[in-house]
């Protein structure tokens, strides 16, 4: 009618829209500050001739997603780092990758002639929640393994293993999997090695590319004697491990 005041259709409301999916991603970290050659053949070209600690970011790099590869100076960092991640973000795998003793594994140290690798204080190690004697070094080692649960689902598989020397022979692997149980989590495997674990790979001449990984385990009494090789590009098989109470038994890796 004359003198209505006209209206406006009210603006359309976009459609919701669906909460963003948790990305899936795989974080490693590699041991830092062994500035010694790798073994290779004396044909090798020098862009293949990596030290230590370059050689274990490559293999990181190889395994885990786009920018989750980290070298720190201890366990207190490594937490920092995950804690900065989004949380949003799931971890399916977690790796760590380097130079380990017996029942732990090294974020940092030094080159040791005698012990072929060395810490200078407890923080540099990861022993597993609890282990150490040293009550700061134990919290340090808990902290770090509860910011990575804050990244795994309760009930989703995942995985954390250990890829360094004789890190599997004590208390690191069931003082981490029976953490991980107490904080609720029972679909899962954790895994290290007892004997000596190395990464290796193969390179292209003269570039010195590498073209495949081709890590080993050795026999830690006898070098000399392959235990185990990668196959189909699959890491070797854990030879120490702990599964969640829910995690199905793998009939060909028992």
């Amino acid at each position: 009618m004359a003198g209505d005041t006209p209206t406006k259709d009210a603006p359309k409301q976009p459609p919701p829209q669906a909460p963003a999916r948790p990305s899936v991603e795989v974080i490693a970290f590699f041991t830092t500050n062994d500035t010694r050659p790798s073994y290779l053949p004396a044909y090798a070209p020098p862009a293949a001739r990596l030290d230590n600690t370059k050689r274990f970011k490559a293999r990181a790099d190889k395994l885990a997603s786009n920018n989750r590869v980290h070298g720190v100076d201890g366990v207190v960092a490594a937490t920092a780092v995950v804690n900065a991640v989004d949380p949003n973000v799931r971890f399916s795998r977690v790796y760590l990758i380097g130079h380990g003793f017996e029942g732990g594994f090294f974020f940092h140290g030094k080159p040791d002639p005698k012990m072929d690798f060395t810490a200078s204080k407890a923080d540099e190690t990861f022993k597993g929640p609890g282990v150490s004697s040293d009550a700061a070094a134990a919290k340090a080692d808990t902290d770090f393994v509860e910011a990575l649960a804050k990244h795994f689902k309760p009930n989703d598989y995942f995985e954390i293993g250990i890829l360094a020397c004789y890190s599997g022979s004590t208390t690191m692997v069931p003082a981490v999997c029976n953490h991980l149980i107490k904080l609720g989590f029972k679909n899962f495997l954790v895994g290290g090695f007892v004997d000596d674990y190395q990464t290796r790979y193969t390179f292209e001449t003269p570039s010195g590319r590498i073209l495949e990984w081709t890590d080993m385990v050795l026999d830690k009494r006898d070098e000399k004697t392959i235990l185990q090789s990668m196959r189909r590009g699959e890491i070797p098989k854990y030879q120490t491990k702990c599964r969640g109470p829910n995690t199905p038994v793998d009939v060909l890796d028992p």
